[in-house]
């Protein structure tokens, strides 16, 4: 849904999840830091097709959670 709202065309949650780790599996990570809580940051770029058909090259920000190994999407752009 929020995907949508932002433009993009029907990015269904399973296939957004794998477009992520595939990203990650591949080392495709910026700007990888600590945070005071012990979280890592990081962002991952890739290409979405949005609602007129186009292309648009999307940087999704990332929280990684060690202690509950889980990854959070924190924002989009």
């Amino acid at each position: 849904e929020l995907l949508e709202r932002l433009g993009f065309n029907n990015v269904d949650k399973k296939k957004f999840a794998e477009l992520i780790y595939r990203k990650i599996c591949s080392n495709y990570l910026y700007n990888l830091r600590k945070n005071e809580y012990g979280a890592y940051l990081f962002n991952v770029c890739a290409e979405l097709e949005t609602i007129h058909g186009n292309m648009r090259k999307t940087t999704i920000a990332l929280k990684y959670l060690p202690d509950l190994g889980v990854i959070q999407v924190n924002t989009l752009t």
